[in-house]
């Protein structure tokens, strides 16, 4: 990828467009689990302000490493049980707009 504009524009539009989805959802939907193992959106919104601190040190590690190995990383097992549903979603999406800024800028 040799024009990266795009991709940095979307990355930079992504919190506007998510925070006003989250925002359309009935606050008695938004901690409701689709079945057991599904996030709810209060879930998904709340692990996605935890992100771009990820991201950015993978970032880091492409540009500094010749052939970076990237790891995957999946939910903690306190997530997959619900963890998430105890952070406050306010917060949370103040966290993700300050993060994806930085991502953006760096």
């Amino acid at each position: 990828m040799s024009d990266t504009t795009p991709l940095i524009a979307t990355l930079e539009n992504a919190p506007g467009i998510i925070i006003s989805l989250i925002r359309e959802v009935p606050p008695q939907y938004l901690k409701r689990r689709p079945s057991p193992t599904k996030w709810s959106a209060h879930e998904h919104a709340c692990h996605l302000s935890t992100s771009d601190g990820l991201f950015l040190a993978r970032l880091d590690l492409m540009l500094s490493a010749p052939a970076p190995f990237i790891r995957s990383v999946l939910p903690s097992p306190e997530e997959e049980s619900g963890a998430l549903l105890g952070v406050n979603l306010d917060d949370a999406l103040d966290r993700y707009v300050r993060e994806r800024t930085g991502l953006v800028k760096r």
